[in-house]
């Protein structure tokens, strides 16, 4: 008979069915948000069950002064305050002016691979470390003026990783393959949302259920613990957990659990 554990083992390895360099599609949370978003990118390389990919982002065009900001020297120097100025006053913009014909003209498709390879072989998609993620702003001062400065907002935009990994399993050759995933998550916190108080505490128990019996319980062991656990009191106030080899429950508000013995 063959071990089930090594089934699982072997479906768990990285069949690296994607060639380096390739363009891959995958979920990510949005910046700031456990909301799921499509992302992209390429191929860097393959674990065991894991693949590295490149990440990309539009080429940062803004300007000041026509300077890219990328080597836009700050702080400036102090400057005087111009005549009638108040705090709405706009002392410099921020402006996209070098931004190629080319770039302008060309539709960027996410779902098409061809056309992020193209954006990607054109320069107009870098790696995030090639972009300054600054917001620029101006610094009153009452005694020296004003200034442009640097201001990072938040800690990743200063730095932002150039690559993640991801499991294999949720890695996809197609923007439609990662939209069903997305729309089949969509789906499953709408079904969440939609239960009972007294269905979701259930289905919890029965995720915990599930996870003592694969390490070798019966069908029958587990009715009997199931059984116990949702004749209580307030089943919807119960939570429960697998330790060391037994279901432990307890009310949501006490901090002592307690261990269901067959």
């Amino acid at each position: 008979m063959i071990d089930p554990t090594i089934i699982t083992r072997a479906e768990n390895l990285n069949p690296k069915d994607f060639a380096v360099g390739s363009i891959v599609y995958f979920l990510r949370n949005k910046r700031y948000s456990s909301e799921k978003e499509i992302w992209f990118g390429t191929v860097l390389d393959h674990y065991s069950g894991e693949i590295a990919i490149q990440l990309w982002e539009p080429k940062d065009y803004r300007t000041i002064y026509g300077i890219p900001v990328k080597d836009f020297q700050t702080p400036t120097e102090w400057k005087k305050l111009p005549k009638n100025w108040s705090y709405d006053t706009v002392l410099f913009e921020v402006e996209h002016s070098n931004v190629p014909e080319e770039v302008k003209n060309t539709p960027f498709v996410i779902s098409d691979p061809a056309c992020i390879q193209n954006a990607i072989d054109n320069g107009w998609l870098v790696k995030p470390s090639d972009n300054d993620h600054a917001v620029f702003r101006d610094e009153v001062d009452y005694k020296n003026g004003w200034r442009i400065i640097r201001d990072y907002h938040y800690d990743d935009m200063h730095y932002r990783s150039d690559y993640v990994t991801e499991h294999f399993l949720h890695v996809y050759a197609t923007y439609a393959e990662a939209q069903a995933e997305l729309d089949a998550i969509k789906a499953e916190c709408e079904r969440l949302a939609a239960l009972s108080d007294y269905d979701w505490s259930v289905e919890q128990i029965d995720h915990t259920l599930d996870k003592w019996q694969v390490v070798g319980h019966t069908n029958e062991e587990r009715d009997r613990i199931r059984s116990r656990l949702l004749a209580l009191d307030n089943v919807e106030e119960v939570v429960t957990r697998c330790y060391c080899g037994d279901v432990q429950w307890k009310y949501d508000r006490n901090k002592k659990w307690n261990t269901i013995k067959e």
